[in-house]
């Protein structure tokens, strides 16, 4: 008995060398590889809000992220697009129901976030157009880096508007508008530091 216990022990030790030897880095606890990890901590020191930047852009991390690239420039925009697009929905959809006084005030911030919307969407364009004109890094390419700075200083500056308008209501349900539009406003001011300083 003690024989056959001896065995399996040995076999179970031998199996978890075997295996030990094949297994990839460990991920960190956000999901990605430690490397993956230390490089985005270094982009996100680049912004204004180093945390923040790592908890935005984490989730749109893949094992093939080439940081310094086009693409993963285009990922960073889309998550600030996301953000705004959510904001701009709940604050239409909860905003029906307000008194004249504070519609309107609601009706023009998601008339600056809209604005921010169709601003980003138009970032997303430019940088399709600049993977193509990429390997000339010609006067397209510039053209194409200058209307990235344009749009994004425009979006960022309505974005602002928009929570800022928000700052004096104390209603519940303004007061959830106005936290969905700051995390808007942020989330555009980190992509901004971090494509215009590409």
């Amino acid at each position: 008995m003690a024989r056959i216990a001896v065995s399996l022990l040995a076999l179970f030790l031998s199996v978890t060398y075997v295996f030990a030897g094949s297994v990839p880095v460990s991920p960190s606890p956000g999901g990605i590889s430690a490397v993956a990890e230390s490089k985005l901590q270094a982009i996100c020191k680049k912004t204004h809000d180093t945390n923040s930047c790592i908890q935005l852009l984490t989730p749109a991390i893949t094992p093939t992220t080439d940081f310094d690239s086009l693409e993963w420039n285009r990922k960073v925009v889309s998550k600030a697009l996301s953000k705004s697009i959510i904001a701009k929905n709940f604050m239409t959809k909860h905003g029906r129901g307000l008194d004249a006084k504070h519609k309107i005030a609601v009706t023009n911030c998601v008339d600056k976030m809209d604005n921010s919307v169709e601003l980003l969407q138009q970032v997303s364009h430019e940088y399709v157009e600049l993977y193509k004109s990429e390997s000339s890094k010609g006067f397209l390419y510039g053209y194409h880096r200058k209307n990235v700075q344009t749009l994004m200083d425009t979006a960022t500056a309505d974005q602002e508007a928009c929570y800022t308008s928000l700052g004096g209501f104390q209603e519940p349900v303004l007061k959830q508008m106005k936290d969905y539009a700051m995390s808007a406003s942020f989330a555009i001011k980190i992509v901004s530091d971090l494509v215009l300083k590409k």
